[in-house]
């Protein structure tokens, strides 16, 4: 990326600043100062430079790496649009701590969004990994997260429904249970188990099925993870796809996910169920094997009293009693046993709907 000198006028080098309980020099964004210096500190503007690929002419204040930055920081802050973000950065004493002499008004952050193609979007997707790869392995050598050298990981998937206002591109009306009839957003998302981030999401129109694309979606998400790392797929029925068993069983990762219960109540009732020990008000357990290209995946059942999610009728023999139970089925590559895949499965991160 070019540099040009006009862009002095509007970023210079931040001096240190100090931070006192006094009257003078309040500001509104105080937990933001943290932000800017860890960012800074851990060279997040020179890793934008180096992975995202755009040019400006030599007549622009300013460049990409101006617009990321400023957006990153005003996303944290709670700005949910780039007017929010420029409002945000309206604070004096965080332009002044971040070295900002004067910032973009929201025409120009859009603009320069607007020049972004898809091979932007694919580097800011690499640069996320980047991002956190390197936080990660700072973790390792201070000894405050052992995340980056784990084994196993526990990737969560899982996709939510975003209501889109005016006219927005790619938006299509779907599957809204808040917003019925309303174009939206279906975003695919993976979170990392153990430290609630969200490693990778895609952005899909809002008629897209929970599980389209999920096949690509691993395989980019794999390929940006570390080789000598295995993860825990865990997902819900919409991402009972075989070819996605496949993949997962190709390289050697393991998976958990929820089977989709239509249809399967007479296979559900030929099972020999088992007593659960301990656990009285699971009742009753099952599994057994199936055939996969490269291995045995195992479905495991639990049969609850009560109420629950999906309610089946026992064909009891008695004249005057029906019994009904709640089934859960899974299906795993794990060696679990039915309540443990039970139990690991309501870890599943989930996202926030509405």
């Amino acid at each position: 990326m070019k540099a040009n000198n006009s862009r002095r006028s509007a970023r210079v080098s931040s001096k240190k600043v100090t931070m006192t309980n006094t009257a003078k020099g309040l500001t509104s964004q105080a937990g933001l100062l943290p932000v800017v210096k860890f960012l800074r500190h851990n060279g997040a503007v020179s890793l934008i430079k180096d992975t995202i690929e755009h040019e400006r002419g030599n007549n622009a204040l300013y460049d990409c790496v101006d617009a990321l930055f400023l957006t990153i920081i005003g996303t944290i802050g709670g700005a949910r649009s780039v007017s929010g973000v420029v409002t945000l950065w309206a604070d004096g004493i965080l332009r002044k701590v971040a070295g900002w002499v004067s910032i973009p008004d929201p025409t120009t952050l859009g603009r320069i969004f607007r020049t972004f193609a898809e091979r932007q979007v694919y580097q800011l997707e690499v640069l996320n990994h980047r991002l956190r790869g390197r936080f990660w392995r700072k973790a390792l050598r201070n000894g405050t997260s052992t995340i980056a050298m784990r084994p196993c990981r526990v990737i969560d998937v899982d996709s939510t429904e975003k209501t889109a206002y005016g006219t927005q591109q790619g938006v299509k009306k779907g599957y809204n249970p808040f917003r019925r009839g309303k174009a939206s957003y279906h975003p695919l998302l993976a979170f990392c188990a153990e430290t609630k981030e969200i490693l990778q999401g895609w952005l899909r129109s809002g008629d897209a099925y929970t599980g389209n694309g999920v096949v690509e979606f691993t395989k980019q998400l794999l390929a940006h993870l570390p080789n000598t790392q295995t993860i825990l797929f865990r997902g819900d029925s919409g991402f009972f796809n075989g070819a996605l068993f496949d993949l997962l069983d190709q390289y050697g990762h393991g998976y958990l996910v929820k089977v989709k219960l239509k249809g399967l109540n007479e296979l559900l009732y030929a099972q020999s169920w088992e007593p659960v020990s301990g656990h009285p008000r699971v009742g009753n357990s099952a599994a057994f094997g199936i055939a996969a290209p490269r291995g045995l995946s195992r479905v495991v059942l639990l049969r609850c009293g009560g109420s629950g999610h999906a309610r089946g009728k026992s064909p009891c023999k008695s004249l005057f009693e029906i019994k009904e139970y709640d089934f859960f089925c899974y299906v795993t590559s794990e060696d679990m046993s039915c309540r443990r895949a039970h139990t690991q499965y309501g870890r599943r991160r989930r996202v926030r709907r509405g």
